[in-house]
């Protein structure tokens, strides 16, 4: 209860007195987007073109700067990109998760440990804890997208090394296996909202992380379910206890396929686009005119509209009505003008007109 009050206190704390929100359009000075030419590594453009040029897409141009609309949590639920991410997370967590729960019995059985091998199992930690500094790091060099199929084929080799380690009977390699498992384990939590930002914009990136952590919560009750008895079933058909979780592991790697082909698929919202800085600023200078011309207006504040993003646009502003839109001019005399006031006066200009006819 002690621990729960002091854990109360640190997180209002801290939040009320560090959580602030950034004016508008705020940049420090000399801020450079960091998917402009100046930002973008030259590994993860070389690895992103291998890609594109494996999957016949069209090549990219690097002088051009992603420009990212934001979308509320109910916007990017309905989109395929947030699903591949999610089942992307689940399946990495799924792999991590799976065996943590067996992993003192996993030592027990096959190296034949008669304490529990609490040096081992600690370690795990120390790799969960080690890739989520690493691979967030490595991430911003080399892509998230790079990253996240690292993690992949990394996984791939390793299950099946594991397998080699333990009919070795080298409990060294085993270790030291596990914990670049765990590494990667942890690598996929911190890639996480950075890749959500990257997709889905910053405005609504803890919303959409809070929902898209669903994935661990399930991989949590998936994993362990299966293998706590999966082993023990192939004891039953014959398998050797030895080498009871053999195919576990063998399955576990399987699955890394899958999550590889959830992040090959994985592309840009419709809405983001790919634009030359020069192409930025006409657009800016257009859109400032324009709402010069159009005086008081109405912009659209929804999240997702673009409004407050780059990718604002004139179907986010909405003009005062003209003379002949059927609206009496007392009803938009302001910009804030109360939309029932609006609708009022335009039953009864329906109502004179009728009256006329």
């Amino acid at each position: 209860m002690l621990q729960g009050a002091l854990y109360a206190v640190v997180m209002l704390t801290s939040t009320l007195l560090l959580l602030r929100l950034p004016p508008k359009d705020f940049a420090p000075a000399g801020y450079v987007p960091s998917s402009s030419p100046s930002r973008t590594p030259a590994f993860q453009r070389a690895m992103t073109d291998w890609f594109d040029r494996k999957l016949k897409r069209e090549p990219r141009d690097w002088r051009k700067i992603l420009i990212v609309e934001s979308l509320n949590t109910k916007q990017a639920v309905k989109t395929p990109q947030f699903w591949l991410l999610w089942v992307t997370l689940f399946l990495n967590i799924h792999a991590g998760i799976t065996f943590l729960s067996l992993y003192s019995l996993m030592l027990k059985d096959i190296f034949h440990y008669t304490t529990k091998p609490t040096l081992l199992v600690s370690l795990t930690s120390v790799g969960n804890l080690s890739g989520r500094f690493l691979w967030a790091f490595v991430s911003d060099y080399i892509g998230r997208r790079n990253t996240g199929l690292i993690f992949c084929v990394c996984a791939f080799f390793v299950f099946h090394g594991m397998i080699a380690a333990a009919r070795a009977e080298n409990v060294i390699v085993f270790g030291a296996l596990t914990v670049w498992e765990y590494m990667t384990y942890g690598g996929g939590f911190a890639l996480a909202p950075a890749w959500l930002a990257d997709v889905f914009g910053t405005d609504n990136v803890g919303a959409v992380h809070g929902v898209i952590l669903t994935a661990w919560s399930i991989a949590g009750i998936v994993g362990p379910s299966w293998i706590s008895r999966f082993p023990d079933w192939e004891v039953e058909h014959g398998t050797a206890e030895a080498e009871k979780y053999f195919d576990s592991f063998r399955i576990v790697s399987y699955t890394m396929i899958l999550e590889a082909a959830a992040i090959l698929c994985l592309r840009e919202l419709k809405s983001s686009r790919w634009m030359l800085p020069e192409e930025i600023k006409a657009r800016d200078a257009a859109n400032g005119a324009e709402l010069g011309q159009l005086g008081p207006t109405q912009v659209n504040p929804s999240p997702g509209s673009g409004v407050g993003s780059p990718e604002g646009s004139e179907a986010d502003i909405t003009a005062p009505p003209s003379p002949t839109s059927g609206f009496t001019p007392a009803a938009i005399e302001t910009e804030s003008a109360p939309l029932e006031a609006v609708a009022a006066a335009d039953d009864q200009d329906a109502a004179g007109h009728v009256n006329r006819e």
